[in-house]
Order: C-alpha cells, then structure tokens, then sequence
C-alpha cells in the first residue's frame, strides 16, 4: 500500500500526460481583519473530473500565524494513510491520493484556523494546488493571491495604553471623591 502511495506521490509531482483544466478551488476568508483577531479560510473545490489525487499548498506572511487546519473527514477515511494535513506556523498541506474510488463532485477540502499578531503593510497568503485525474493527468488549477486589510486598532503604541491608565485613574478618583463627598 505504502508503494501505491508513493508512486501516486510521483505522479502527482510531476503532473505526466496532457493538462486538463476543470477544476478550480474556491476560498472564503474576510478581506480585513483586526491585530489579535483569529479567522478561517475555507477551501472548497470546485470539481468536473474524476480526481485522484490532490495537493493544497497555504502560505502566510510573517504577521500571521496557522493556528490550526481541520481537513475533510470523509477523503481523509477514504485515502488512508494516503492523507496527509499538517502545518507549521507559516505553511500548511493538505494533500491525498485515492486509489480505488476518485472523487467525481465539488467537495470541501479543509479550513486552515489563522491569527492575526501584527499589522504588515502587504499581508497576502498565497494558496498553491495540484491535482491529478485518475488516469494521473495533471488537472491544472490557478494560484490565488488573497489580500488582507489588517487594521490595528492600538496603532498609537504606547500613548494609547498610558491614555487608558489615565482614563482608570481619573474613574478611581472619582468614585473616591463621591464616596468622600468631596464633590464631582
């Protein structure tokens, strides 16, 4: 089985035989998102062939981090240990291969858990796919370019940190001088 899967594996990397183009992957995930904010990106593909084998790449800037990836269930049974989902704090993959039964429909592929630590000037997360028919065709599917709009809303660092002690202090003072009677 372990052999079946590797061959597989090669297929899929160099993408043999003649191009097909009839699937694409289509994402969710908000244009703009706040400093300390978590989101997902949902990746679902959109499917007209009988796909075999398949490889999602998705790729963060520095500001970001991968908290998690929950992939499909269902695939992940049918491609045993053909199935792979992991990640690191700037990548993640998910890929399988089918042997016996390719999938025919749209299907949903995962959703990759992001936070957001910082506010960069170009925050963009590029996902890469492959994807092979069963007869290991290479199916080409376009790379996305996703742009984030991240706000900051403590953009004033420190001054604002000192404004919200001061806020505090001057709420303590006034609650004392109304216990005291002292006015205000």
């Amino acid at each position: 089985m372990k052999y079946i899967c590797l061959i597989m594996a090669m297929i899929i990397a160099f993408m043999g035989a003649s191009p097909t183009f009839a699937s694409n992957i289509e994402v969710k995930c908000p244009s703009e998102v706040n400093v300390g904010d978590t989101f997902d990106i949902v990746i679902k593909v959109s499917n007209n062939e009988s796909l075999s084998g398949f490889e999602c790449h998705v790729n963060i800037p520095d500001n970001l981090k991968i908290i998690n990836v929950l992939g499909n269930e269902d695939i992940r049974k049918k491609a045993g240990e053909c199935y792979k989902a992991d990640f690191s704090d700037r990548n993640a993959l998910i890929s399988f291969m089918l042997i016996n039964e390719p999938i025919k429909s749209d299907f949903y592929l995962a959703t990759t858990t992001v936070e957001v630590l910082n506010k960069y000037n170009d925050t963009t997360i590029y996902i890469t796919s492959k994807a092979a028919d069963e007869n290991a065709n290479k199916i080409n599917i376009d790379s996305m370019e996703l742009k984030l709009n991240v706000i900051d809303n403590n953009s004033s660092g420190e001054n604002n940190a000192d404004n919200k002690n001061e806020g505090i202090f001057s709420k303590i003072m006034t609650f004392f001088k109304k216990l005291l009677g002292l006015g205000e």
